[in-house]
């Protein structure tokens, strides 16, 4: 248009100095003529030009742009924004101009934008078609899988959402995938009542990463209505190749606030290998298992940071874990287990043959709100060791539950560093079935070191007094005649 102000651009070599902004003086069906003072040349190569945009009318001449990363749905140009300003689009990979009109806005901004070819390995669930989050989400992953492995970015499927079918996270031939998590989201599963879905499950190789922290909120996977019947919130395989999983989970919320039924736990962790890691997850479950660890759980797998939570709802086992397998090397760091039900411990350990550890770091529990008699630890094992390196439990003043309960069986191996009972609770710390042992607390509310190994040799120190017992003692050398 005549008068219009146009860029000129993408003359190259010697011909660069045709570009530039111009004025357009004379405009016909195959002439665009403006004033350029230069030496008088010919081009060599070919350049292009863009009609800068006024308030009155847009930029020219107009790009084929979509509304799906398909490219298979036009957009009718001009489009308006999300009233705040945001807006999405797709085009085929390439330079382009972008003009953005608003009321007032004098001059009109146009800004230059070059897209890139797409990455096959990354793609976002919130341009794929279906009916909810569940559904979209797995589209995304089998496009992803399709394409070798990458990751499914769910960050656009933020608010409210649905889960009407279970999310696989890969595939049993170990695909490698990441599931990007969304902020401020909570996903609720509808009509999942099949009992051996999952609403997230967990394949070798394959990573969901959340934005939450301890204590956040920010991306909650929602059990949904009490009607609701599942395996679990989150699962792990139960017979992956190769016989074990690598797998890291971090950053979400697992709520089950109305008892849904949950087969297997809202969190089911079995069959894990070498070093798989889960990371800042909250577990509220209430009336159902919290976190199940169970089954070949093996070889340095850890919890960090893992909030385990039953609300004093009658059933509400926080945490469970049974490694009735030979071999496992499981750790929790910074656990937190709180308010189981009536009746129930918030840690639960059964590690029946099991030939190496199980190790935590750091443990803090907050004891039943219901019931001030059973305690807060129950914990097992023929094989060994169980080892809690630091642990505080906290009862209410009326409660004299036990910070840990030892179940007699064969071969216990049980150690217990750094115990404390908040001072104002209950003055139990340690209920020994095996030797028929009570250890109280100090004054302090502490324990400083238990031992309990498979040579039936134990070990309490309280202040400054050491007690052994062993079965049929002898006393060879070292010591003078008398009674120990």
């Amino acid at each position: 248009m005549n008068g219009r102000t146009i860029q000129v651009l993408n003359f190259t070599g010697s011909d660069t100095y045709f570009n530039g902004t111009f004025v357009l003086t004379s405009v016909s069906s195959t002439q665009l003529q403006y004033s350029l003072t230069h030496a008088n040349k010919s081009a060599s190569t070919n350049g292009g030009v863009v009609q800068n945009p006024t308030a009155a009318s847009g930029c020219s001449p107009l790009a084929t742009i979509y509304s799906d990363q398909a490219l298979t749905v036009p957009i009718v140009q001009p489009f308006a924004d999300d009233t705040h300003g945001n807006t999405t689009f797709f085009a085929s990979a390439g330079n382009y101009w972008i003009a953005y009109s608003a009321s007032g806005l004098n001059p009109v901004p146009m800004n230059y934008l070059t897209l890139l070819p797409s990455m096959p390995g990354y793609q976002f669930a919130d341009q794929f078609p279906g009916t909810d989050a569940s559904v979209k989400v797995n589209a995304c992953i089998a496009k992803v899988i399709a394409n070798g492995g990458g990751k499914c970015d769910a960050s656009g499927l933020f608010g409210a959402q649905v889960i009407s079918q279970e999310i696989d996270v890969g595939n049993h031939a170990q695909a490698p995938v990441t599931l990007i998590l969304p902020q401020g989201a909570t996903w609720t599963v509808t009509g999942i009542t099949n009992g051996t879905s999952c609403a997230m499950k967990l394949f070798s190789q394959s990573s969901i990463l959340g934005p939450g922290t301890g204590g956040s909120s920010a991306m909650v996977i929602h059990a949904g209505a009490v009607t609701n019947n599942l395996d679990s919130l989150l699962c792990t395989e139960a017979a992956p190749n190769g016989n074990g999983s690598y797998v890291r989970a971090e950053g979400f919320q697992l709520f089950n606030p109305n008892g849904a039924t949950m087969a297997n736990g809202a969190m089911n962790v079995q069959a894990t290998f070498d070093d798989s890691d889960f990371r800042d997850i909250i577990v509220a479950a209430y009336g159902t298992v919290g976190a199940n660890i169970h089954g070949l759980v093996c070889c340095g797998t850890a919890f960090h940071g893992l909030t385990v939570n039953g609300n004093g709802v009658a059933g509400s086992k926080p945490l469970v874990v049974n490694l009735n397998t030979v071999t496992a090397e499981v750790a929790f760091y910074d656990l937190s287990a709180d308010f189981p039900g009536t009746g129930q411990n918030a840690i639960s350990v059964s590690t029946i043959n099991n030939g190496r550890a199980v190790l935590f770091y750091n443990t803090y529990i907050s004891g039943s709100q219901t019931d001030n008699t059973t305690a807060d630890v129950s914990v097992t094992s023929t094989g060994g060791p169980v080892s809690f390196y630091g642990i505080t439990c906290n009862n209410s003043g009326t409660s004299t539950a036990y910070c840990i309960d030892i179940p007699s069986s064969a071969n216990v191996s049980v150690h217990i560093y750094d115990m404390q009972q908040v001072v104002g609770g209950s003055s139990n710390c340690i209920n020994d079935h095996f030797l028929s042992v009570t250890v109280p607390c100090d004054s302090q509310g502490n324990v400083a070191e238990y031992v309990l190994g498979n040579s039936n040799f134990q070990q309490v120190r309280l202040a400054n007094k050491l007690l052994i017992a062993q079965a049929n003692p002898t006393i060879s050398s070292g010591f003078n005649a008398g009674t120990i």
